[in-house]
């Protein structure tokens, strides 16, 4: 006779914090994006043409969000023998044309394709769907190494 209230009780009583939790994620993923983030297309071209002239870098793609720049460089041949270099290289000289920018340099092929896919997705000027990218952008920035 006891049992049927006593699970009663606790079906409602997790039932409720696991409602409560939700809602606390939800607002913790609104805050975190309080503005609308903006990409900056002009400088990902201006990167794009400034990273493709360091020697030893075939290819490249960037993204500017906000402050934050993440730059993918294809090394191939026998220049991957070199990658830091040239990694440093480029870091140099995109600090100096970006000093006011976060950049991250990657040569690492999943990182490169992913950077390419985010780039090649249209920007959305609605908030959730910007904050969305940034925060796929962010994602991709804890996997990168520099």
């Amino acid at each position: 006779m006891r049992i049927k209230p006593l699970i009663l009780s606790l079906f409602v009583l997790l039932t409720g914090c696991a409602a409560q939790s939700n809602q606390q994620t939800k607002a913790a993923s609104a805050a975190e994006c309080k503005e609308t983030p903006v990409r900056h297309f002009h400088v990902e071209k201006t990167v794009k043409s400034i990273v493709e002239q360091v020697p030893g870098v075939d290819d490249a793609v960037a993204v500017q969000i906000d402050k934050e720049l993440h730059v993918g460089i294809k090394i191939s041949n026998f220049n991957r023998l070199r990658f830091k270099s040239i990694e440093k290289n480029t870091a140099k000289k995109l600090k100096e044309a970006f000093p006011k920018s976060n950049i991250h340099i990657s040569s690492d092929k999943a990182i490169i394709n992913e950077l390419q896919m985010l780039s090649n997705t249209p920007w959305s000027s609605k908030r959730e769907d910007a904050c969305k990218q940034k925060k796929q952008m962010k994602d991709i920035e804890d996997r990168m190494k520099g």
